[in-house]
This record gives C-alpha cells, sequence and structure tokens, in this order.
C-alpha cells in the first residue's frame, strides 16, 4: 500500500467482497511477522474489519514493549563487552531498528544476535553467565557449539527471559564457515547506538548480503519464509537508496560465492515488493554467474 496505492484499493475489493476469508487472516500476518506494520500503515482505513484492525494494533503495542525491553537487556550486554574490551557487531533485527524502521513496534524480534570474534566468544560467555544467562541448548560434550557450531544461544531466565545469540561466523553451513572470511566486514561495519552503549552494524552492502544469505540458506521456501525478512530487504533497500554500492555488493557476493543467494531473493522481490534496483545493477545481477563451488 506505501509503495504502490492501487494495491490498497485491490485489497479493499477483495476484503468487502468476501474473497479474502478473514478466519486465520490475523493469525498469518502474526505467523509472517507483519501485523504491525499492517496497523502502522493502514489504522487510517475505516474499512478493515474491526476484529483485525485491533489485533493489529495490539500486536504492534506488545511487539513496542517487548522491544524495549529486549533493547535494554541488549545495551547492558553491549556495555559489559565494551568495558572489557570485546568486539561486537549487532545483526539482524536490532541493528535494523536502529538503522531502518522509523518506530519500535513494527519490527518483531524473537532474539538479539551479535557477531563476536570467535576468540573473545568464551570471554563474552562468562560475562553474561555471571549476571544470570544459562545456555539455551546443552552440549552434548563441552566445547562442541564451539568447534563445529557458528553461535551460541544464551537465555536469562525469568518472565521476559532475552535470548541472546552469539555468532563468529554468519553463515551455520561448513561449507561457508570455510569459505566466508569475516576480515571485509569487520573492517566496514559502521558505528551504531544502542541506548547508552556505542557498538557497530554492518555496512549497507554487507548488511545486505547478509539478510539474503540469511534469507536463501537458513530458511528456506518448504520452510515458509516468512514476509517479514523479505519487508526487511524492501526496507533495506530503500533506506539505503544511492549509498547502496552495487558494484561492490555485486563483488562481494562472486567473492563469498553468494551469486544464488542475491538472485534467488532478491529477483522474485521486484514485482510484488515493489522494490527498485538501478538498471545496469539488475542487469548484471540477473547474469551474474555463480562458481562451481556454490
Amino acid at each position: 500500500a506505501r509503495r504502490h496505492p492501487p494495491s490498497l484499493s485491490t485489497a479493499r475489493a477483495l476484503l468487502e467482497g468476501g474473497q479474502t476469508p478473514l478466519d486465520g487472516l490475523l493469525r498469518q500476518a502474526q505467523l509472517d511477522g507483519v501485523s504491525p506494520l499492517l496497523d502502522y500503515y493502514l489504522r487510517a482505513q475505516t474499512w478493515l474489519p474491526e476484529a483485525f484492525a485491533a489485533g493489529c494494533h495490539a500486536d504492534y503495542l506488545a511487539t513496542g514493549l517487548r522491544n524495549t525491553l529486549l533493547l535494554e537487556a541488549l545495551e547492558r550486554a553491549l556495555l559489559q563487552a565494551a568495558d572489557a574490551g570485546i568486539l561486537v557487531i549487532v545483526l539482524k533485527g536490532a541493528a535494523l531498528l536502529g538503522s531502518v524502521y522509523p518506530a519500535l513496534g513494527l519490527r518483531p524480534m524473537d532474539d538479539l544476535d551479535l557477531l563476536i570474534p570467535h576468540e573473545q566468544v568464551q570471554a563474552l560467555r562468562a560475562l553474561l553467565e555471571a549476571d544470570g544467562y544459562v545456555p539455551a541448548l546443552p552440549e552434548t560434550h563441552a566445547g562442541n557449539i564451539l568447534a563445529f557450531e557458528n553461535e551460541l544461544a544464551l537465555r536469562k531466565p525469568g518472565r521476559f527471559g532475552a535470548l541472546l545469540e552469539l555468532h563468529w561466523n554468519l553463515i551455520d553451513s561448513p561449507f561457508y564457515q570455510r569459505r566466508l572470511a569475516l576480515d571485509w566486514f569487520w573492517q566496514t561495519a559502521q558505528p551504531l547506538t544502542v541506548g547508552r552503549a556505542a557498538t557497530r552494524a554492518l555496512c549497507p552492502e554487507a548488511h545486505m548480503l547478509h539478510a539474503c544469505a540469511h534469507l536463501a540458506l537458513h530458511h528456506t521456501h518448504a520452510e515458509g519464509a516468512r514476509l517479514l525478512w523479505q519487508h526487511d530487504i524492501a526496507e533495506m533497500l530503500e533506506a539505503y537508496g544511492a549509498r547502496l554500492d552495487w558494484d561492490l555488493l555485486l563483488a562481494k557476493a562472486q567473492e563469498y560465492d553468494l551469486v544464488l543467494s542475491l538472485q534467488n531473493v532478491l529477483l522474485p522481490m521486484l514485482e510484488p515488493w515493489r522494490i527498485a534496483i538501478p538498471a545496469p545493477a539488475l542487469a548484471r545481477l540477473q547474469q551474474l554467474p555463480a562458481s562451481r563451488a556454490e
């Protein structure tokens, strides 16, 4: 509706004509993580069914409250990390809330994702465990997660229960853990502020590459990728605009064997999400060859 106003008229006609069943519509919006967005952008539309509109508004308020609490937990963890000299890049939803989304209630978060140098993970884990966090999943043998995985999940017990995921690589498959050197991601990270904590987030090109890889490689179509993750990418493209260096993005996609991730995520989004990619960059993206290894 925001990017293509005629779509709003189409949606209204479908609802008023009874062509869209309301049973389960709110639940599906919640599963896809977009009910707060629907409230924010459509709350002035008086033709929305009352129960659906009320449910979306309740989700917007609840998301804003939960995100406020999550960001407080993140601020505390970041301040502890800074005091200990531990490097951190904030990933995914928390980074998007600080750079792309205009309101705290728009982007639901289930957890907080941080990128940490591999050699500093144990130090941050010790700090967080001293602050009340416990491993979210048991290890079959001590040290297995750090040796063979790409993330460690820690949960703070209690009514609120913040979940922190410490990553030392951006993609969980063994192929990318071996191949994806993180030097460029760390060197190009940009400042981000979370409350009183000064931290960093990925640069626009790295952020776009990671978002597409995360959606393409961690959440296949068979698993039902959430609309929210596609919306993140559409919002990033709009927010970054001319700042996004497409030559650099495409070069890094080739270097890191992430060509198919970009193509399989961005190209199907062009029409339904009304996203704009500069014509020369789009032509190159469509023709970019994937390596045999990828």
